[in-house]
C-alpha cells in the first residue's frame, strides 16, 4: 500500500513510518496540514493515517482534500484528545474507516491498517 502519515509529533511520525516501511509499504510522512495537502496534490495514496489535531490546525481540511483528490483512499483517524466524539471523527470523511485513540499500540495500528483493502469498500475487522 502507498500510505500517507499525517502526524505532528515527530516521534510518532517516525515510529509509525518505520513500522509501515518494515511491513513493506511505501510511506510518505508529513507533520503539518499544509505539507499533507501538498502531498495529496502530488500523489495517490491507498491509506491515510491522519492525526485529528495537527498543532493549531485540524485534520478536517486534510480529510476533505483526501476524499476529493483520492476517492479510493481509505483513512484511519487517530486522536489524542477526547474533544471530538467517535462519531464526529468518523464523519470527517466518507473515507474514514476507523478511529483510534492515543496512545495507540503499534501492533494494533498495524493490524487495523492491515485489514484495509483499498480496492474494496471493506472496513477493518
Amino acid at each position: 500500500m502507498n500510505i500517507l502519515i499525517v502526524e505532528d509529533d515527530p516521534n510518532l511520525r517516525d515510529l509509525w513510518g518505520a513500522a509501515f516501511r518494515g511491513e513493506r509499504h511505501e510511506v510518505r510522512a508529513e507533520g503539518t496540514a499544509q505539507a499533507a495537502r501538498k502531498a495529496l496534490m502530488t500523489g495517490g495514496f491507498d491509506l491515510i493515517l491522519l492525526d485529528a489535531y495537527l498543532g493549531a490546525a485540524s485534520g478536517r481540511a486534510v480529510a476533505s482534500l483526501a476524499t476529493f483528490g483520492n476517492p479510493g483512499c481509505k483513512m484511519v483517524v487517530v486522536a489524542g484528545s477526547a474533544g471530538l466524539s467517535h462519531s464526529s471523527l468518523m464523519g470527517l470523511s466518507p473515507a474514514v474507516v476507523s478511529v483510534l485513540r492515543k496512545p495507540v499500540d503499534i501492533e494494533h495500528l498495524l493490524a487495523v491498517c492491515g485489514h484495509i483493502d483499498p480496492s474494496s469498500g471493506a472496513s477493518p475487522a
